[in-house]
């Protein structure tokens, strides 16, 4: 879903057989990272889920992250982050994200 020029997210849902039904849940989020979203997605994730994809967290108030930044050589300051994010559900919701970010403009 594209939310404004700034950010879109979407789920990514399989379309194939499973062993069995899980709550893992699996995002795609873009945001421009030169703007205030990106910022927050940034420094603070868990207060942007919170605010912008409550679908990652829904009412869990106990919830640990870890990202994982690759693509070190990309500049500090990229035009561009992608991350993938997955949650699991328990006693407390673990959101793990892997942020890639890109240094030219992806946006046509």
């Amino acid at each position: 879903m594209r939310v404004n020029d700034n950010f879109a997210f979407s789920e990514l849902k399989h379309d194939g057989d499973v062993l069995y039904d899980d709550e893992f849940s699996l995002f795609l989020i873009q945001v421009k990272s030169d703007s205030d979203l990106g910022a927050l997605l940034n420094n603070h994730p868990t207060e942007f889920y919170r605010q912008h994809v409550q679908d990652i967290l829904g009412d869990e108030t106990d919830v640990r992250a870890t990202v994982i930044r690759t693509n070190a050589e990309i500049p500090a300051n990229p035009r561009h982050t992608s991350q993938i994010v997955a949650t699991q559900p328990g006693n407390s919701k673990t959101v793990t994200a892997i942020q890639y970010k890109y240094e030219k403009d992806m946006v046509g």
